[in-house]
């Protein structure tokens, strides 16, 4: 099976929701969320991502690294959350 790294992007460990960015106010940051892994944010490297958590009070998020193998987009957890890919919506 062939594979395409789409890069990298965030997941919540508990909820494994993927980040879809951050909206960030004078009153507070907040953290938006996805179920689907193709409307996660995707980071080229670690230093983009370190750039776009600096505003998070806490860093409770796991690096994925995101591929396409043509049928269904796969994640890999670098901390082995879930070894399920999941299903692209055709």
């Amino acid at each position: 099976m062939s594979k395409k790294l789409f890069g990298y992007v965030l997941i919540h460990p508990t909820k494994e929701d993927f980040v879809i960015g951050i909206n960030d106010n004078e009153m507070m940051v907040t953290t938006l969320y996805d179920a689907r892994p193709d409307h996660a944010k995707r980071f080229k490297d670690f230093k983009e991502i370190e750039k776009f958590v600096s505003p998070l009070d806490d860093f409770l998020l796991d690096v994925a690294k995101l591929y396409d193998t043509g049928k269904q987009y796969a994640v890999e957890y670098e901390t082995s959350i879930s070894s399920q890919p999941i299903e692209q919506d055709e």
